[in-house]
Parts: structure tokens; C-alpha cells; sequence
């Protein structure tokens, strides 16, 4: 155990701090997307009640049908709102999981490095 907190030094711990804050960010956007993705069709449906007259269809689903022009744009809001944050959430992954692979291989790579020296050595 001596041996490992040799070899870890404080900008391995910072690193692997950082890759764990991203690790946990990921998820917190990942989730603050699927709810931005949700108010999106949440907004588009009031603002569609709050302007249609008395004598319009009050579905909103129908409307939609109907419509392919305005459908299309509120469905294109929604995915982008998803594709968004399906990117950031990759992309967060990616930086925690490249962070932890460079701590690791520095730390085998040290090991390799000092096992080599004590073969020298004796």
C-alpha cells in the first residue's frame, strides 16, 4: 500500500477528480436534457391552447396531424434538445474516462519504470 501512494502523486488525484466530476455531470445533463426535451413539447402545447380560438379543434395532437409544418418544428426542437444533450453527455464520458486511462498508464508505466531500476539494481 506504501507503494501506491508513492507512485500516485497530487496531480493524479487532481486529474482523477476532475474525471470523476465529469463522470457525475454527465448524468446531471443527460437528465437536465430529457427534462429541457420534455418542457419543450410542454411549452409548444400551451402556446398552442392559449392561441387557439374557441371555434378551432382544442387537440393538440390533432392540430399537429394537420400540420405537418408546425409538427415538424416542435419534433425537430425535441430532438435537437435531445441530440444536444446525448453529445455533452458523450462527450463529459469521454473526458472522464480519457482522464482516469492517462492516470492509469502513467501509474503502470512509473511501476514498469521502477521495477526495471530495482532489476538493475540487484
Amino acid at each position: 500500500m506504501d507503494e501506491q501512494v508513492d507512485v500516485v502523486s497530487p496531480k493524479h488525484i487532481l486529474m482523477l477528480n476532475v474525471a470523476t466530476w465529469a463522470k457525475y455531470l454527465a448524468w446531471a445533463v443527460i437528465v437536465f436534457s430529457i427534462l429541457l426535451t420534455f418542457s419543450a413539447y410542454v411549452v409548444a402545447e400551451f402556446s398552442f391552447r392559449a392561441s387557439a380560438s374557441s371555434t378551432q379543434s382544442r387537440d393538440f395532437i390533432h392540430y399537429i396531424m394537420n400540420n405537418p409544418i408546425y409538427g415538424g418544428t416542435i419534433l425537430v426542437e425535441i430532438l435537437a434538445n435531445l441530440v444536444r444533450g446525448l453529445i455533452y453527455f458523450l462527450l463529459l464520458n469521454g473526458i472522464s474516462l480519457g482522464l482516469s486511462m492517462i492516470v492509469e498508464t502513467d501509474i503502470n508505466y512509473r511501476n514498469r519504470a521502477e521495477e526495471k531500476n530495482e532489476q538493475r539494481t540487484s
